[in-house]
């Protein structure tokens, strides 16, 4: 399962702040925390459950399952209190933005399932991090707008 990265845990190596004020720290909130905690509940409870969200990551260049992916206890969840993206994912460490948590568990969990995405393989340039969601039980939290790399900022991930 990820760890979330708290103010009682000692990170040595986490990607440096972007240009645009994506961040990767520890979460400073007891609440943020246990919304990110719920989230991590329903994606292990619910989302796990769902064939075809297995089927679809394993399609994703690492070739690894939903559950596998949701099982590596080498995947990192941050917090970014003031990036624009509701997630980004730099390697095996996910962020997740302050908006993202004020819309709750649900949207905390459909990001977790786009940006774990990211960790098996997925890209944004060719919608495969965000198909993900259609897969895994969480089309209502499908973002079109996050399928393709925007025209006017090439080279840069769309926004979560």
């Amino acid at each position: 399962m990820p760890k979330i990265f708290g103010p009682d845990i000692k990170l040595f190596s986490v990607p440096d702040k972007k240009a645009d004020g994506t961040q990767w720290t520890a979460f400073d909130s007891a609440a943020d925390v246990g919304i990110v905690q719920d989230a991590l509940n329903i994606l292990r409870n619910t989302v796990a459950k769902i064939p075809t969200c297995d089927q679809y990551f394993v399609s994703l260049p690492r070739r690894r399952s939903f559950v596998d992916v949701l099982n590596d206890d080498n995947v990192w969840i941050c917090y970014d209190p003031t990036g624009p993206d509701a997630g980004e994912t730099v390697g095996r460490y996910i962020t997740i933005g302050k908006k993202t948590l004020k819309a709750g568990r649900w949207q905390v969990a459909a990001t977790l399932v786009h940006e774990l995405a990211h960790v098996g393989g997925a890209e944004d340039t060719n919608a495969q991090a965000e198909t993900a969601l259609i897969h895994c039980g969480l089309k209502a939290h499908f973002v079109p707008s996050n399928t393709s790399t925007p025209a006017s900022s090439p080279g840069n991930r769309p926004r979560r």
